[in-house]
């Protein structure tokens, strides 16, 4: 299990986690959030439409939108709030602060900030690049519940 210990997983619980054990047909079970999904930081299905904040934001910034307003509307504004009732979402990429790795699959995976072209990205993109070059299967699991509102998911706005 690989946790951001920020105080973002105030909310799990053991039923959340052993959800994740109802079905064996993931590599990686990330969680959910009571809040709007935080995403956009690494691709996830095309119904989330998520993108890097920094690069979400440029053409509103280029055309006079205040940086917050601009924020909100390219990112916050396509965030979406996944019920505990949902099936198990396949992404490419997720994390939300808690995700549950099997073992095998991270063997000899590298963990790294760095994109392709040396660019900083949340580090679970790469890694989970790497996973996914392997076969691996990464879900969403949501009902893996570790918090509410953050500053990430537009608390506060």
């Amino acid at each position: 299990m690989v946790a951001d210990l920020d105080g973002v997983n105030n909310l799990v619980t053991s039923e959340g986690v052993d959800s994740c054990f109802t079905r064996s047909d993931w590599d990686v079970c990330t969680a959910n959030q009571r809040a709007p999904y935080y995403g956009h930081l690494g691709p996830s299905p095309s119904s989330l439409e998520p993108k890097r904040l920094l690069d979400a934001i440029r053409v509103p910034l280029r055309k006079g939108c205040q940086r917050e307003l601009a924020a909100w509307v390219s990112a916050y504004g396509k965030m979406i709030t996944i019920p505990e009732s949902a099936d198990w979402i396949p992404v490419d990429s997720a994390f939300g602060g808690l995700a549950i790795y099997r073992r095998a699959i991270l063997a000899g995976a590298r963990y790294s900030g760095a994109g392709e072209n040396g660019e900083s990205v949340c580090e679970h993109v790469p890694l989970h690049k790497q996973l996914r070059a392997r076969g691996a299967r990464i879900f969403i699991n949501p009902r893996l519940i570790n918090t509410s509102y953050t500053e990430n998911s537009g608390k506060g706005r």
